[in-house]
C-alpha cells in the first residue's frame, strides 16, 4: 500500500490553514495601527518638547524636527501668529492634516483621542506657550 494523503484529508487541512488565516491577520493590521498611533502620538510629544527646549534656548519656536514633520501627518501644528517669538504652539486635532490619505485612517483618529485625553491636542487647538521659559543671557 502507498502511504499518501487523501483528498478530504487535504480539504481539511487547506480549510483549517485559512481559519487560523482568517484570525492571525486581522489581528496583525490591529497590531500594525497600534504602532502607528503610539508613534504619531509620541513624535507629537516630541514635537511640542523640541519647541520649547528650541524656545528656552534660543527665543524662537521651531517646528523644522523630524517628529514635527512625521506628527503633521495627523495633526495641525501652528505657530501663534506665526511669530516664532510668540512662544506658543498650537496644535489641533484632524485639522489641516497634510496627507490627506492619513487623515481617514483608523490610527490618526485613535492618536486624537488619545493626544486629547493627554492635553497634547483639541479639535479647537491645544495651545502650548513657552512664552516664561526663554532664557535670556546678559553678555
Amino acid at each position: 500500500m502507498k502511504s499518501a494523503f487523501t483528498l478530504v484529508e487535504l480539504i481539511f487541512t487547506i480549510i483549517i490553514i485559512a481559519l487560523l488565516a482568517s484570525i492571525a491577520i486581522p489581528k496583525f493590521n490591529a497590531t500594525k495601527d497600534d504602532a502607528k498611533t503610539s508613534t504619531v502620538v509620541t513624535q507629537l510629544s516630541d514635537c511640542i518638547s523640541y519647541a520649547g527646549a528650541k524656545y528656552t534656548g534660543i527665543g524662537l519656536i521651531s517646528l523644522d524636527a523630524t517628529d514635527c514633520k512625521m506628527a503633521k501627518k495627523c495633526f495641525d501644528i501652528t505657530i501663534k501668529d506665526n511669530d516664532p517669538k510668540s512662544g506658543e504652539v498650537i496644535v489641533k486635532s484632524g485639522s489641516g492634516v497634510t496627507d490627506a490619505e492619513d487623515k481617514d485612517k483608523q490610527y490618526c483618529k485613535r492618536a486624537y483621542i488619545i493626544s486629547d485625553r493627554n492635553s497634547l491636542s483639541s479639535s479647537s487647538g491645544k495651545k502650548h506657550d513657552f512664552g516664561a521659559t526663554h532664557v535670556v543671557y546678559d553678555n
